[in-house]
């Protein structure tokens, strides 16, 4: 089977099932085609539409100060005037809310189990091999990245080495004859090798990238298993109190206030909670009408790459495509009292202690609750990822307050590795999104355990 149809019945699927993700399924590597859906409600669009418009011109601004020593140079030598960053139309973005899609088997390249002769087939799936009669078939799950200007594409074999035949297979070029195998050498993915099977030429899976230039040599490429998702999406967070962003709500003190801490606790705990895990209690809410919504506009393949928009052309002209998932429900807000230090990293790790606890206290798997860091607030956000019915926010605010920061504290505390930033052994959470800042994202970074703790211990 080469392509397939995809639903999606989780709501934050746009984190994994994007245009052109890569990803594994059964057994074996496909890429995303295509997303169909409808638009996402006006409700939120039009701050979503504006703020994804700034994030794309803010990206192309960076790819276009990247350039400047070479524009420089093409308009000393070539009068080459320098190119000016466009300015995005926020009416040009579409965000859809995506509920199926395509997914395709990715990438096309595979080997006979028996003889190892490596084919490419890009329109057709082999069936046959040619070399030996065989038709069992392995798909080669790796493909080359490169880390400057996010593009990837399939293994092929070096141009001076072979040449493709039309039914997918690779001649070599030094014996005429000879048919192009893949060694795959899975405990070391940078030994393996290209080898005829006539007269035993060799050469090392390389590849290299032409945007800089025009000159190959500049750029290697990255051998990555694709198995392990080699890009990720670039995103947009934003959470909603009654249609209106919460920052803004709680900037105005407009909030919609469902339950508060007074409401369910004695003074005695309000004042516990307050003095050892340095939260200001009146301020410690329940909130309903919450809609977290999560938009991605693009994909890297790291931190300083390059982004990929999204990006489709019509008899209108060029338009950017967005893909957002929405979560409504309940939201637990804690807002902190001032700290003086590392502000984020505090409040992340806060968060990530938090949302574990709240799993651990409602009986739900991982990924049923989210954390948001409102750094201007000073607070955190815990909001409903998914419907978690009878184990949801309400029955731990109601029931579990006092225990949520204690359970908190205990992960924290009684890490197994002793580690002084985090690891999976105290608050690690399995959430692709963490943390959900503007752009590139890598999970469960910028966390200090002991910094935590340290403040928290000191009260006890």
């Amino acid at each position: 089977m080469s392509s397939g149809w995809m639903a999606q019945p989780v709501a934050r699927s746009v984190l994994k099932y994007f245009p052109k993700a890569v990803l594994p399924l059964r057994g074996y590597s496909w890429q995303v085609e295509k997303l169909y859906g409808h638009q996402l409600s006006e409700i939120y669009s039009a701050d979503l539409r504006e703020s994804v418009a700034d994030g794309i011109r803010a990206n192309l601004a960076r790819r276009s100060d990247s350039y400047d020593s070479i524009i420089e140079d093409l308009s000393k030598r070539f009068g080459v005037k320098t190119p000016k960053v466009p300015w995005i139309d926020a009416s040009k973005v579409d965000i859809i809310v995506p509920d199926k899609g395509i997914l395709v088997l990715w990438p096309p390249t595979f080997y006979c189990s028996k003889c190892k002769t490596f084919y490419y087939t890009p329109n057709e799936p082999v069936t046959r091999c040619t070399e030996c009669g065989n038709y069992v078939f392995i798909q080669v799950p790796l493909c080359h990245v490169c880390t400057q200007c996010s593009r990837y594409q399939p293994l092929s074999p070096p141009r001076k080495m072979a040449r493709r035949d039309s039914r997918g297979f690779f001649v070599c070029e030094k014996c005429g004859q000879g048919k192009i195998r893949l060694e795959v050498k899975r405990r070391k993915l940078s030994d393996s090798r290209w080898r005829c099977g006539n007269c035993e030429q060799e050469e090392r899976l390389m590849a290299y990238c032409t945007h800089v230039g025009g000159q190959p040599q500049l750029q290697p490429m990255q051998l990555k298993l694709t198995t392990q998702e080699p890009i990720r999406p670039v995103v947009i967070s934003r959470v909603y109190v009654g249609g209106n962003r919460v920052e803004d709500v709680i900037e105005a003190g407009e909030l919609d206030v469902y339950v508060s801490a007074s409401q369910v606790l004695r003074m005695d705990e309000l004042n516990y909670l307050e003095y050892v895990f340095c939260i200001d209690a009146s301020n410690l809410l329940l909130l309903r009408d919450v809609a977290a919504v999560i938009c991605t506009y693009g994909y890297s393949t790291g931190r300083d790459a390059y982004v990929k928009f999204f990006e489709e052309y019509g008899v209108k002209g060029k338009k950017y495509m967005a893909y957002a998932s929405i979560s409504e429900g309940n939201a637990i807000l804690v807002k902190m009292k001032p700290y003086n230090g590392d502000r984020f990293t505090f409040l992340h790790t806060v968060e990530h202690a938090l949302t574990k606890a709240c799993h651990l206290l409602a009986g739900v798997q991982e990924g049923a609750f989210m954390g948001k860091i409102l750094v201007d607030s000073n607070a955190v956000l815990i909001y409903e990822a998914a419907g978690s019915e009878q184990g949801g926010l309400e029955y731990i605010f109601r029931h579990r307050l006092p225990q949520l920061f204690t359970e908190a504290l205990k992960l924290l505390f009684t890490c197994k590795y002793d580690c002084d930033e985090a690891c999976p052994g105290c608050v690690y959470i399995r959430d692709p999104l963490c943390h959900p800042t503007s752009g590139y994202f890598i999970p469960n970074s910028s966390l200090n355990r002991k910094l935590v703790l340290k403040e928290w211990m000191k009260n006890i």
